[in-house]
């Protein structure tokens, strides 16, 4: 599924819902990785975010093509084993880190 949208959407859904998910528990891809592994629950709620969601879906940075196959739980874990396998990314911004992963996973072939 081609999923694109105007800037104007994805700064409107960052700048509503980016407080809602921000957490100083965990800043960076690294720090996020670990809060995942000790929090589970916590880190599925963060990935299952309306915040995360459309940052990935209107995305500004590119155009990510997720595969209309593909349930939540694939893109969550796919996501989370990206940044686990790319130690480079440790010291990004969780949420740099989670577009990233989004963009090298699924770009769309034009």
């Amino acid at each position: 599924m081609r999923l694109s949208r105007g800037l104007f959407v994805a700064a409107a859904i960052w700048s509503i819902l980016a407080p809602a998910v921000a957490d100083d528990s965990h800043n960076t891809v690294g720090e996020f990785l670990a809060y995942c592994s000790s929090n589970p629950d916590g880190c599925k709620n963060v990935l299952d975010s309306d915040y995360v969601q459309g940052f990935i879906v209107f995305s500004d940075h590119g155009t990510v093509c997720i595969p209309d196959n593909m349930s939540w739980d694939d893109v969550r874990a796919s996501i989370l084993d990206w940044l686990r396998s790319h130690p480079e990314q440790s010291g990004n911004l969780w949420d740099e880190g989670v577009d990233n992963a989004a963009k090298a996973l699924w770009p769309c072939r034009n």
